[in-house]
């Protein structure tokens, strides 16, 4: 099995790891905020609400 590190869960990082996991490779997501701090946090940019499937598929991860 492919196993794939991201380093950084900004918008590059976080869609990159959405678009593995969606092809059945294990990816594992690093950054040095947490998930609240990263929603809660992070003022969105412009293109945010491009991103709907990563924000649909967000629960379903969080699951895992």
């Amino acid at each position: 099995m492919t196993t794939v590190a991201s380093i950084g869960a900004g918008q590059n990082g976080a869609s990159a790891a959405l678009a593995l996991a969606q092809r059945g490779i294990e990816v594992t997501l690093y950054s040095d905020r947490s998930q609240e701090s990263l929603r809660n946090d992070v003022l969105a940019t412009g293109t945010a609400v491009l991103f709907g499937d990563a924000l649909q598929a967000e629960p379903e991860v969080r699951r895992g």
